[in-house]
């Protein structure tokens, strides 16, 4: 490691960096900040092709260029690619306030690296590695639990950042990387179907619907279709439904006549039995509730 000045024109950002756009509201206070004070805190470079580029601190440099610095301090290290992008990465996470879906970004990148070196994560943890390490026979590593401990998260707000990626459509995923849409919007239109996904996202991006509007449609359709079915396995349920209505309402006919013909063979032994009059009201609700089923399943299906 090495502590350079170096001329700000000869500086330039790395393809290696992690991509947080250089906004200009950032810029304008923290140029006039490093016009009184200069600049504090060394901006994170490396060599490379013989030139300087910069991993971390483009806020910096674009605020002293803004500012009028000509030289600025460059913290030099020898890092290649996956390293220099790790590197920006877990300074972006610990040093700066960043918005939910910068944030999620940069826990994505990082995700990607992760799984070059320890091969790809599985959904819903790894219970064999867990098992292998209590059993004192090691065990993979786990990315929720590396990162949460790496950037200081909890394992629960890594664990939504990946799970909003494994759930996304892919044109809702872009829309949320350019940041089109919000964190929230995308953590709502992940609990539908992605055709819909689609279908509510061209809205949204016209400004038709709020965050709000968004989470009441959802949860609106949650309700009638039920949890995670698509209409395609709520007509599937209510099929099953149906047919079991029609089983139950067979196994009562069946009982039913069975009882009349014991009443008739021994009529004082039965006075007892009051279920004939409440059976065929309970056929009779059956033969209501297959009915609605149909109706509904007809009601779910694509026009």
């Amino acid at each position: 490691m090495k502590f350079l000045n170096v001329r700000v024109d000869r500086l330039s950002l790395s393809k290696a960096r992690w991509k947080r756009k250089v906004k200009d509201e950032n810029t304008t206070e923290l140029a006039e900040s490093i016009r009184k004070h200069g600049i504090l805190q060394p901006i994170l470079g490396r060599r490379h092709n013989g030139k300087i580029e910069i991993l971390d601190g483009a806020h910096r440099l674009a605020a002293a260029k803004k500012a009028g610095i000509e030289i600025a301090p460059i913290m030099l290290k020898e890092l290649d690619d996956s390293d220099g992008t790790m590197s920006s990465i877990e300074t972006g996470l610990k040093r700066y306030k960043l918005t939910n879906e910068e944030r999620a970004k940069a826990i994505l990148k990082y995700k990607e690296l992760w799984e070059k070196e320890h091969g790809k994560t599985q959904r819903g943890g790894d219970r064999r590695s867990a098992d292998a390490k209590q059993n004192g026979t090691g065990g993979k590593p786990n990315f929720e639990k590396d990162a949460a401990k790496r950037f200081g998260y909890s394992r629960a707000s890594i664990n939504k950042v990946v799970n909003r990626k494994n759930n996304l459509d892919p044109k809702v995923e872009r829309a949320l990387e350019d940041e089109e849409i919000t964190a929230e919007h995308a953590d709502e239109l992940k609990k539908l179907p992605r055709e819909r996904q689609c279908e509510l996202l061209s809205k949204v991006l016209k400004g038709d619907l709020t965050r709000d509007q968004t989470r009441e449609i959802v949860a609106a359709e949650k309700r009638t279709v039920g949890k995670g079915k698509t209409s395609d396995q709520l007509k599937r349920s209510l099929s099953m439904s149906a047919s079991h209505a029609k089983k139950l309402s067979a196994e009562i006919a069946v009982a039913l006549r069975l009882i009349d013909k014991l009443k008739e063979k021994a009529p004082k032994k039965l006075k007892t039995i009051q279920c004939p009059d409440e059976l065929r009201k309970a056929d009779d609700s059956l033969v209501a509730v297959r009915k609605a089923l149909k109706g509904r399943g007809a009601a779910s299906s694509p026009a």
